[in-house]
């Protein structure tokens, strides 16, 4: 099984997740491996440092409604007597409660102090969410020798811009960010304004952002990390890495793509190949989340960095929508 003590770098809450994910993670990333640069990447979906004070202000407003809601049933049932029935709290406070059964509440007292506990574990469990995700995102950091995250919200000390030929950090609603050793570390490239990309000209403005990363024995590639725009039909995706290719480099274009592979494998030139995930990488079961690339024997596989959970848990493992994934560079 998978030792906490067995992993260097690794914060505590990564340590939690991926250890109960997967038995043998030592072995597999480190171990069989050691000549390789692993590269953790990730949809945060809107990290913010302040999120968490929000939702634990949120929580206490909550719990405060709840207050006062409890108080005015107790004062209407005592001024109104059997008329307004007995006061009972079984639904909500014996050992089965759930949310699901607040449906379920009887007379209107029950209901209402249904309502308001539903309100409060929905701000409880989103101020937890919220909570493994800081606490993982600043984890992951020293986890690998190269970490990128997207959906990183402005007020974030780390973000860095994804818009077209910005270099500064901020700039966007939805921000990059990369670290380099554990290191908060500023891209070096924009693939479109660096001539990286050589096609036909892309109408957008979140473009990917890019580094050349050396590996052990591989050399020099171009890394390519995008968050690209939302509801593509792959087409756009299939234009990217083409163009990427045609600078006549090898290169990774990796992220969250935001289309599935099927959607546009067609497209791509023949020197082209998709890293496919082993499965989905979102909630919903798609997979999204992965790499494309002109030099797939430089890399080893593309997959989750914690494996053994159902797409429908993995919100409640990190706090977000999205797995993390992780991939080596020879």
């Amino acid at each position: 099984m998978c030792s906490a003590r067995d992993i260097p770098g690794i914060g505590e809450t990564a340590k939690a997740i991926v250890c109960d994910g997967i038995p043998d993670l030592y072995s597999t990333l480190l171990e069989k491996n050691p000549n390789m640069v692993k590269i953790i990447f990730w949809n945060v979906e809107h990290l913010s440092p302040a999120a968490v004070e929000i939702a634990q202000f949120a929580l206490q407003a909550a719990e405060r409604s709840a207050k006062q809601q409890e108080a005015a049933i107790a004062a209407a049932a005592s001024v109104g007597g059997s008329e307004y029935g007995k006061i009972t709290r079984a639904q909500t406070r014996s050992s089965t409660r759930s949310i699901a059964a607040a449906s379920a509440a009887g007379n209107r007292f029950e209901r209402a102090e249904a309502r308001g506990y539903v309100v409060i574990e929905r701000a409880r469990m989103k101020a937890e969410r919220l909570k493994k995700k800081l606490e993982l995102s600043e984890d992951l950091t020293v986890s690998a020798p190269q970490v990128f995250f997207c959906e990183v919200l402005p007020n974030h000390p780390h973000s860095r811009s994804p818009l077209l030929g910005a270099a500064v950090a901020g700039g966007a609603t939805l921000c990059y960010a990369h670290y380099a050793g554990g290191v908060s570390s500023p891209f070096t490239n924009c693939p479109i304004t660096d001539g990286w990309y050589v096609g036909p000209v892309l109408v957008m403005s979140r473009v990917p952002k890019g580094l050349v990363i050396n590996g052990r024995t591989s050399g020099a590639v171009r890394f390519c990390y995008w968050h690209a725009p939302s509801g593509n039909n792959g087409k756009i995706v299939a234009q990217m890495a083409n163009g990427l290719n045609a600078g006549g480099q090898p290169f990774v274009l990796f992220g969250d793509l935001n289309a599935e592979p099927d959607d546009y494998a067609i497209w791509l030139h023949p020197n082209v190949r998709i890293m496919r995930p082993p499965g989905g990488t979102r909630i919903s079961g798609r997979a999204l989340d992965y790499a494309v690339t002109n030099c797939p024997t430089f890399l080893q596989d593309c997959r989750p960095l914690y494996s053994g959970r159902k797409n429908y848990e993995i919100k409640q493992d990190t706090g977000s929508d999205h797995m993390v994934m992780v991939f080596g560079l020879k």
